[in-house]
């Protein structure tokens, strides 16, 4: 139990979406035809969002928190610059929650006019807001300084992350509704210092009226991502080896991780309207006569609305 709960915020970080090849084309309008995702957002604009978050894992309560900050965008040359504030205004929660969301008041990420992210500004602030974090000065100072090199890594992972669950990977693509397509790509884990084989499958399912613009069309997509298992399994051996433990293999087993990303969105103008990410990562540990599944699911949901 003790060695799959230590591997398991490691796991986590693999669990994500990744880029997929892109496509070229033109919107359709034949409920049933292909669809092509164009990346068009309006050059500056504001959008509420109301953001909850639910947290399981094995042998602890049930976490969930709901927030409503800001999406603000900014034209940066051709592309945008993109930023999520306010997260916490008019709340008073526990210290580590608001620093938690004081980090993303720092981040902002830079696309450039297809929709493609190219960079993320303000993670190396990262360091500076864990250094508030309370009873951080009883901490190893070597284990502070990994803290300070890895936060930033992990901040923008995440951004990352989110940006192309919300654009990124669907700019330029053409899918049919109800037609899997699947893809195998390598992704470099900067968090990590890995580069790790992932399947990727994408599907429209359907074309329905846009949540809070009936008006409008969207498009409903769905994306699951998981990774090689013959590359997890080596990565995992190498980090139990660096945990100081014998007999990896027999002590550790069945070890998983996927994401799964739902939006729906304008495919027109992937100007998003419902975004939902959840991730699922799980070991089993034990001594050969007794052992225990270890499993984890982080869901986060984003709703927006445009003003």
């Amino acid at each position: 139990m003790f060695l799959s709960s230590r591997l398991l915020p490691v796991l986590v970080v693999l669990a994500f979406s990744v880029p997929a090849p892109a496509g070229s084309g033109n919107p359709v309008a034949d409920a049933n035809g292909p669809v092509t995702l164009r990346f068009a957002w309006p050059g500056k604009f504001e959008a509420r969002v109301q953001y909850h978050r639910v947290k399981q894992e094995t042998g602890k309560p049930q976490a969930e928190l709901s927030l409503t900050p800001r999406l603000i965008v900014s034209p940066e040359g051709k592309g945008y610059r993109v930023a999520y504030r306010r997260w916490m205004e008019g709340r008073s929660e526990d210290p580590l929650i608001r620093l938690s969301f004081e980090i993303l008041e720092q981040i902002t990420s830079v696309i450039d006019e297809h929709g493609a992210l190219v960079r993320i500004e303000g993670s190396e602030r990262v360091a500076e807001v864990a250094d508030k974090i309370p009873g951080i000065e009883k901490v190893p100072p070597e284990t502070r300084r990994q803290l300070a090199t890895l936060g930033p890594r992990i901040a923008e992972r995440d951004q990352s992350d989110l940006w192309n669950s919300l654009v990124g990977n669907w700019s330029g693509s053409e899918l049919e509704i109800g037609k899997e397509k699947i893809t195998e790509t390598s992704v470099p884990i900067a968090a990590l210092g890995v580069t790790i084989r992932y399947h990727v499958r994408q599907v429209a399912v359907r074309r329905l009226p846009c949540p809070g613009a009936t008006s409008r069309t969207c498009v409903q997509l769905e994306m699951n991502t998981k990774p090689e298992a013959a590359d997890l399994e080596r990565f995992v051996k190498d980090q139990v080896a660096k945990l100081g433990f014998e007999n990896a293999n027999k002590l550790l087993s069945q070890l998983d991780t996927t994401a799964q990303v739902e939006l729906t969105t304008e495919p027109e103008t992937l100007l998003p309207h419902f975004l939902r990410i959840k991730r699922i990562t799980g070991a089993r540990a034990g001594n050969g006569t007794e052992s225990v599944r270890t499993e984890r699911v982080d869901i986060q949901e984003y709703s927006y609305t445009f003003e």
